[in-house]
């Protein structure tokens, strides 16, 4: 629980870059381990967060709280909660038999990782892969020559992708669009079978930000920590600098309206095909930078019929 809470905060050198105010929005309150009894604390809870923003004596204001339970009765109390997490208990099951964790709202909408998010993690779990197998606690040292490295990393990456592949479920990932597979494959045709360079860009970054994971001294947990704060990082550095660079250049009569293209949704780490990116960036830049924002679409034609870039 500890750890969620480091996941879902924003690092405190990024602080004033946000609206002032904003500071409420920086850390949830972890409460650990939850039950019916915490029913009463809960609703009092929620009635601040979305009341007065009162807190109790002695404790600071904050965005809202995390917690884990085992008591399924709570998930029905809709009221309480705005996101719930279902850990599988099946961590150590065959992957034929294993589960992802689910997303939903309060009101039972299912929150899907976009296609991005799953490249990103495909790209987490090699990483992941590669530190279990070639950590000295577990595979003792390791041939330094160049050819026999080489080999071995490939017989990684095969390996990793194979067992990937066997604990995919696309039930919580959202589908490809008409727009993406159109695109994709004009891109495949216009550049005669080629890697769409804009799709390798945005692996590249991907793959910058991840790093090397086994560089970190302070331990695994620590570096997949500083990875996900990375990618906050990331986000609220780039949509500041949007942000200042628009004001320069703004002649607009309402200068509070922010156009985000379909790159800046890519250089922000985001999914450009993805409605629901595109609505998180909205909500995102409303509340923590206080600024509303529409999204610009593009278009490319084929053969008469033009086709939705975003």
């Amino acid at each position: 629980m500890y750890d969620l809470s480091l996941l879902a905060s924003i690092p405190s050198n990024l602080t004033n870059l946000l609206v002032p105010g904003a500071e409420g929005l920086l850390r949830l309150r972890s409460l650990f381990a939850i039950g019916i009894h915490d029913i009463p604390l809960l609703e009092t809870l929620r009635s601040n967060d979305y009341g007065s923003n009162a807190s109790t004596e002695g404790e600071q204001d904050s965005c809202g709280w995390v917690a884990c339970t085992t008591d399924e009765i709570i998930t029905t109390k809709a009221s309480l909660y705005d996101l719930i997490v279902e850990l599988p208990p099946n961590y150590d099951a065959p992957p034929a038999q294993k589960r992802w964790p689910t997303i939903k709202t309060s009101d039972g909408a299912q929150v899907k990782a976009t296609q991005r998010d799953v490249s990103r993690y495909r790209l987490l779990h090699h990483e992941l892969w590669k530190y279990r197998h070639n950590s000295p606690d577990t595979n003792g040292d390791i041939d330094s020559d160049d050819d026999q490295m080489a080999l071995l990393t490939r017989t990684e990456t095969r390996e990793a992708d194979d067992n990937f592949a066997e604990i995919y479920d696309d039930s919580v990932v959202e589908s490809t669009t008409w727009s993406r597979l159109a695109y994709s494959g004009f891109m495949w045709w216009a550049s005669a079978g080629e890697a769409d360079s804009y799709t390798t860009k945005e692996r590249e970054r991907d793959r910058e930000v991840l790093g090397d994971l086994s560089s970190y001294g302070e331990g695994l947990h620590t570096a997949i920590i500083a990875y996900f704060h990375r990618i906050t990082s990331v986000l609220i550095n780039d949509l500041s600098a949007l942000i200042e660079r628009a004001d320069e250049d703004s002649s607009d009569e309402d200068p509070e309206i922010l156009a985000i293209t379909k790159d800046d949704i890519s250089g922000l780490m985001l999914d450009t095909w993805s409605e629901a990116d595109k609505a998180f960036i909205q909500e995102f830049l409303y509340m923590y930078f206080g600024r509303r924002a529409v999204v610009d679409g593009t278009s490319l034609e084929c053969c008469g019929v033009r086709i939705p870039i975003f």
